[in-house]
């Protein structure tokens, strides 16, 4: 459930943020490329690249995805968690977390990477009695969207690569539940 809302705060703050476009890629994450099947990413994955890759169905939410794949990886040293989301099994989004002491690490990468930001946002963050400043940090590339956010929990953060074209499908398929939702309220 809790990764259910900190999913939904961070969609609802990409789809909302006007991004200026600013590199090319990139086209998936380490050897897993965007628009793969599920079994290509499982069989990539599972001998060379994570361990204990589970996948399963998303039904209950189809904003986010078809399907998930999760395991391990690492980003240089960094040991982040993995979540590969497929939409009629092709792989749109990636997400990643690791531990928020990491996050000064990976964002220098980052900006090494992806060069200066397209945006930014800050937010106190209250979590578990833990207060702090959120950074919320945001890349726009000709095809993917990429996002590093200080906390999603009190001890982790997260990041994610969204193709554009499924940022898109996402506010359709928010607004055909927003129109449902008001259907039913009559």
């Amino acid at each position: 459930m809790k990764h259910l809302i900190v999913g939904s705060l961070i969609l609802a703050i990409m789809l909302s943020v006007g991004l200026a476009r600013a590199f090319d890629g990139p086209e998936g994450f380490k050897g897993v490329r965007f628009g793969d099947s599920e079994q290509m990413v499982r069989s990539w994955l599972n001998p060379f690249r994570a361990t204990d890759v589970l996948c399963g169905g998303h039904d209950h939410a189809r904003v986010f995805g078809d399907r998930v794949c999760s395991g391990r990886s690492t980003i240089g040293d960094i040991p982040v968690g993995v979540n590969y989301v497929f939409r009629a099994d092709k792989l749109v989004q990636i997400h990643f977390s690791f531990s928020a002491e990491a996050f000064p690490e990976l964002k220098a990468a980052f900006v090494t990477r992806f060069g200066a930001l397209s945006d930014s946002k800050e937010s106190i963050v209250k979590t578990g009695g833990i207060e702090g400043l959120n950074e919320m940090l945001f890349w726009q590339g000709t095809t993917v969207q990429i996002s590093l956010f200080k906390y999603a929990g009190v001890t982790e953060s997260t990041g994610s690569y969204h193709l554009l074209t499924d940022v898109a499908a996402i506010a359709a398929l928010l607004r055909q539940q927003g129109s449902k939702a008001a259907e039913s309220l009559k």
